[in-house]
């Protein structure tokens, strides 16, 4: 394993114990956030007798919507932090640790591959590893649905400007106080990485229409001010005021 995903895996397994409290509807703004890219993942999308790969299921909130749904499905959870996927709900049989890239799945095909909120922490060249490897796992006509860090959001320039004094002054462990290096990408470079690698976007999504600090300090207000503007239609507005993007590609 890489020190990044080394560093990585450390990061979440510190956080386990508390990450679902993290996106309770306690705190608004995170609930906002994880709610919102769980339910655009699933828009639209047919689950009955697939066959599910989640990478980066964390503490399995994917799986926990899936179940919900009470249809036919085969799923699979991936992680490299093994704490996170023990304090989920997912059968222990049905858990694989480590990078996707390195283990053996009893499933070789898969209607469906998620990965959200994990491109953030792969270096470029890990992230082309993975697509891939997706290459291979995806079945012909499959789905291949990831979200991104948005490049080109005004959220993220404030956050980068932020991050230093966050360091400094902040105990709280979290991203923006981590050491973790954050990657980032304009829907230009993920259009064209996925079409090297067999995969054709057939969906866009915005995510996140909110701005730090604004979203921390008031949160309530930054996620009713959020609904409209989502509603925007011109993209390249969408994609200055949006954190974060989620794109859905199908395999040929």
């Amino acid at each position: 394993m890489s020190t990044t995903r080394q560093t990585v895996r450390e990061f979440f397994n510190a956080l386990s114990e508390s990450y679902k409290e993290r996106y309770s509807q306690k705190l608004p703004f995170h609930y906002y956030f994880f709610t919102e890219r769980l339910e655009k993942s699933l828009d639209e999308i047919n689950i009955q007798n697939t066959d599910i790969l989640d990478v980066g299921a964390g503490t399995g909130p994917l799986y926990d919507a899936l179940k919900s749904q009470k249809k036919d499905f085969n799923y699979f959870a991936n992680d490299i932090a093994e704490h996170m996927l023990e304090r989920s709900q997912i059968p222990v049989e049905q858990r694989f640790v480590g990078s996707v890239t390195d283990v053996d799945f009893p499933e070789k095909k898969f209607d469906l591959v998620f990965m959200l909120g994990v491109s953030t922490y792969l270096s470029r060249d890990e992230f082309k590893e993975h697509l891939a490897q997706f290459q291979k796992q995806v079945a012909p006509d499959g789905r291949l649905i990831i979200s991104f860090t948005n490049k080109k959001s005004l959220d993220g320039l404030l956050r980068w400007m932020w991050k230093p004094l966050a360091r400094l002054f902040s105990r709280k462990k979290h991203v923006l106080t981590s050491t973790l290096k954050i990657e980032k990408y304009s829907f230009a470079e993920v259009e064209q990485l996925l079409s090297e690698y067999g995969f054709q976007v057939e969906k866009l999504d915005y995510l996140n229409h909110t701005v730090f600090p604004f979203n921390l300090v008031f949160p309530r207000f930054a996620v009713w001010l959020s609904k409209p503007l989502g509603k925007i239609k011109n993209p390249s507005v969408l994609s200055w005021m949006s954190s974060d993007f989620l794109v859905r590609g199908r395999k040929g």
